[in-house]
């Protein structure tokens, strides 16, 4: 009746679904089929070209006839075509949508405005333990924190005020990166985003080797800065042995002029007591004394000048 191959598949007392203008019909009258059996091959049998299949949903009460055979259906029917073309575009999208969470490298959580777990993919599951036995289906974000934080999840530095914390940036969902370091040893990164419906999108980010390169950087920053102290101190002590050198230098220069400029003076010196001498050979001993000490000073004199040229 314009149809082509026509398949009708009875789902209930008053559902009917048509697929019409099939190519090859791969099911049997009275058939049991399950969902996503192929039932046909879609072509253009009684029509111009290929066309989608057309169904129709029937509501109504059975008619039979006097001898009490199954006429068929009377009651209203109506094309739901792009209904179900809706319904499978939406399927069709949740299952983009969990294909890319699946193979997403960070753990994604969707919270409703209620702050209860809507959906979340298996790295977010596995990062905060929600797949525990005793797991509520839908946990709220606080009591997934708080339950981590007493299973000892969270290592070093996160404390109850840590806790409280994150539950309360998590209600504001500013984008802002919350770092923690996991008793494995191990560092997580979460960022809580606000959804358009009131909910809130959790990303949770393994930064493990980022902060292991910051932990090295770090190190190579301290030894360098001690290298740099070092080889800072060793030029100071040079800069200073040179300048002590360069005065060494100095005072020995300056000796020396001194003991040159001394020397001919005191030869006079020497000379006028050798002649005093001569010339009070007579005298008494005091003077002679003196003379002596004249000399013997002019000896220490002249010896403290060569000791310094």
């Amino acid at each position: 009746r314009g149809y082509g191959k026509l398949i009708l598949i009875n789902h209930n007392s008053s559902t009917l679904t048509a697929y019409a203008h099939n190519d090859a019909l791969h099911v049997q009258k009275d058939q049991t089929v399950r969902a996503g059996q192929t039932i046909a091959t879609m072509g253009s049998s009684d029509s111009d070209r290929v066309k989608l299949h057309f169904e129709v949903r029937i509501n109504g009460k059975a008619v039979w006839d006097e001898d009490g055979n199954f006429l068929g259906y009377r009651g209203t029917g109506s094309d739901v075509t792009e209904e179900l073309r809706a319904e499978q575009r939406l399927r069709t999208a949740e299952q983009r949508l969990s294909d890319a969470l699946a193979a997403a490298r960070d753990g994604i959580a969707l919270y409703g405005a209620d702050g209860r777990l809507v959906m979340c993919n298996r790295r977010y599951e596995e990062s905060l333990m929600l797949d525990a036995e005793n797991d509520d289906p839908a946990p709220h974000f606080a009591t997934v924190v708080r339950r981590n934080f007493a299973a000892g999840l969270f290592g070093p530095g996160i404390d109850q005020q840590w806790v409280e914390r994150r539950i309360a940036a998590f209600s504001e969902a500013t984008g802002e990166a919350h770092e923690a370091q996991l008793a494995n040893g191990n560092w997580h990164e979460a960022r809580d985003f606000r959804a358009g419906d009131g909910g809130t999108l959790v990303v949770v980010s393994d930064v493990t080797a980022r902060k292991r390169r910051e932990v090295m950087l770090s190190r190579y920053r301290d030894e360098l800065e001690e290298m740099v102290a070092e080889r800072t101190q060793q030029l100071e002590n040079a800069q200073s042995e040179l300048l002590t050198n360069a005065r060494l230098v100095t005072i020995g220069r300056l000796a020396a002029t001194v003991s040159h400029e001394l020397k001919n003076p005191l030869g006079a010196i020497r000379n006028a007591a050798y002649l005093l001498g001569r010339g009070v050979a007579c005298a008494d001993d005091k003077a002679k004394k003196y003379i002596d000490i004249i000399e013997r000073e002019l000896h220490h004199s002249e010896q403290i000048g060569r000791a310094h040229v």
